[in-house]
C-alpha cells in the first residue's frame, strides 16, 4: 500500500542519473538529463511529494523545461540530500495537465 504525504519542502543537494536512465529518459521523451538535473536542484529546496512504499521510498517533483515542458522526476534517495534520478516523465494534455 501506497503511503503519500501531502508535498513537502525538501533540500536536495545532489543528483545523480546513471547511464540506463539517462538513455531512458533522452530515448523515450527526448528530455536532457543535465537539464533535469538543474532543474531539480534549483533553486534550492523543491517543493516535492514523498512516497513511502514495499518499494522504498520515492520522491516527486515537477519541473518546468526551457522548451516550457512540465516534466514530473522522480528520485530515490542515495544519502543525506542526495537523490538519485530513477524516472522521468513528460506530463501531457491526456493526463489533465493542460497548462
Amino acid at each position: 500500500m501506497r503511503k503519500a504525504k501531502a508535498p513537502s519542502v525538501v533540500w536536495i543537494a545532489e543528483v545523480l542519473v546513471s547511464t540506463p536512465v539517462a538513455a531512458k529518459i533522452t530515448g523515450r521523451h527526448g528530455l536532457d538529463p543535465g537539464e533535469l538535473i538543474r532543474l531539480v536542484r534549483s533553486p534550492p529546496p523543491r517543493l516535492g511529494t514523498l512516497v513511502r512504499d514495499d518499494r522504498g521510498d520515492r520522491l516527486y517533483v515537477k519541473v518546468r523545461t526551457a522548451a516550457g515542458e512540465s516534466v514530473l522526476v522522480v528520485l530515490s534517495p542515495l544519502a543525506e540530500d542526495v537523490w538519485r534520478v530513477t524516472s522521468a516523465y513528460l506530463e501531457t494534455r491526456e493526463w489533465g495537465h493542460d497548462e
